[in-house]
């Protein structure tokens, strides 16, 4: 029959089709793994100050960040978390003298967002719920103490909220993150201290919704 070139010719696209896109996802999978490989050597690597070989993995990592495909993986938000964290991370490298701290917490926040790129299952991020949890805590207790220990309570839990943010953003919808952000920036600014209560319980509830939903 005349249409059956045409039947065929479509049946071979479609098979061509099926076929470019399980490469495709196999090309991509890999690529993540070793993401998450380099980032996590990138870690160390900084850790026992091993700057020059940390600045070989940045590049590699800039590299194959961008050949990706994020589709099903995060949202614009997400990307663009990646994208400022490792841009942080380069910088901080590119320093004559990096600073150890600065570059290790930055080098830390972008192992988290790419293991949350392989792992939305079960991320690394997860880990840190009984830290801020313990930060919570503290911060309520710091109300009844004086202004020294409520910014000091105040510090430690942002620097583990920020530390995992840019994982957050990968993991989870921008909604969920700006939430949290409003009910901190509320919490900072708030001095009375029944309101200031009020913020923690909301943020608790909060940071479970985004553990465990």
């Amino acid at each position: 029959p005349m249409y059956r070139p045409v039947v065929i010719g479509i049946l071979f696209l479609l098979f061509f089709s099926f076929a470019f896109s399980f490469v495709y996802a196999d090309q991509n999978e890999e690529a993540l793994e070793t993401l998450q490989k380099l980032s996590e050597a990138l870690y160390h690597q900084v850790k026992i100050k091993e700057y020059d070989k940390a600045k070989s993995m940045i590049e590699d990592i800039s590299v194959i960040l961008p050949s990706i495909s994020y589709e099903g993986l995060t949202t614009v938000e997400g990307i663009e978390a990646i994208s400022s964290v490792l841009i942080q991370t380069k910088r901080s490298l590119a320093s004559l003298e990096p600073q150890y701290k600065t570059t290790l917490y930055y080098t830390m926040q972008l192992r988290l967002a790419i293991d949350a790129l392989g792992h939305p299952k079960q991320p690394l991020w997860h880990r840190y719920y009984s830290a801020i949890n313990q930060d919570l805590d503290e911060i309520k207790r710091s109300i009844k103490g004086g202004e020294k220990e409520w910014e000091q309570a105040l510090q430690t839990f942002q620097y583990h909220y920020m530390l995992m943010k840019p994982a957050l953003l990968v993991s989870k919808p921008a909604y969920s993150i700006e939430k949290i952000d409003s009910l901190i920036t509320a919490l900072v600014n708030q001095t009375i201290e029944q309101n200031q209560e009020v913020l923690l319980i909301q943020l608790k509830e909060t940071f479970h919704q985004l553990f465990y939903d």
